[in-house]
């Protein structure tokens, strides 16, 4: 990544799918402001110090276990750390920064859904992505059914789009009476299982939360058609 040193005043910079180990050699790049690095084989978010503008950062598909501190990327508005290997989301509370619209963490390792729980501070997170985590996967004899996005919503108010679907009007309403009314935080880290039982039981998997995204799309046509 050194070669791009030079380019000071650059304000995008793409290098996907190139076999990168390391972001490095963007100390000068004081002006950038979308970085996409996806698909390469980066293990840390690290050597960012410099980058104070960026809105955008692509770390998809790469190598990496663990959320580094990047709450000095106060501009950042776009994260997206899907398909990477990242198991907890803990002190994410201080090191993801509050200014975050979209947070992608879709198909990682995350094992206990209690972990939205350090998201919390994340009052402008518009768009959201958790599926594909085993904290979320039905796949498995001992796994329990249960509708995942009002608990999300229960943490992560402002959220409007969870996993690519639009969050409902009934969603929101189930969201606040988890957080009102119900258990909605009152389980920890650690305590995953007992999560899963009191969702079964509170939000069961229905026919709306299976269906997808094309099917819910004609549905909601349809719907439309009758007025």
């Amino acid at each position: 990544m050194h070669g791009v040193s030079r380019l000071v005043n650059l304000r995008v910079l793409a290098l996907n799918n190139n076999g990168i180990l390391q972001i490095e050699g963007l100390k000068d790049l004081i002006y950038l402001k979308v970085l996409k690095l996806a698909g390469n084989n980066i293990k840390s978010i690290e050597h960012l110090n410099h980058n104070m503008h960026i809105e955008h950062l692509d770390l998809s598909n790469n190598q990496i276990s663990f959320i580094a501190d990047i709450s000095y990327l106060k501009s950042l508005k776009h994260l997206n750390l899907e398909r990477n290997r990242i198991m907890d989301l803990r002190q994410c509370d201080r090191y993801l920064p509050p200014a975050l619209e979209h947070l992608g963490l879709a198909h990682n390792n995350i094992q206990d859904l209690n972990e939205i729980c350090h998201l919390v501070h994340l009052s402008k997170l518009d768009s959201f992505s958790i599926q594909g985590n085993p904290c979320v996967s039905l796949a498995g004899k001992d796994k329990l059914g249960f509708d995942y996005r009002p608990f999300v919503l229960n943490w992560i108010m402002s959220v409007k789009s969870i996993d690519g679907f639009i969050v409902s009007a009934i969603e929101s309403l189930k969201a606040e009476w988890l957080y009102s009314q119900g258990k909605g935080r009152h389980f920890h880290e650690g305590q995953h299982r007992e999560l899963c039982e009191y969702l079964a039981a509170t939000c069961p998997l229905t026919a709306d939360a299976l269906e997808t995204e094309e099917q819910r799309k004609l549905r909601l046509l349809d719907n439309d058609s009758c007025f």
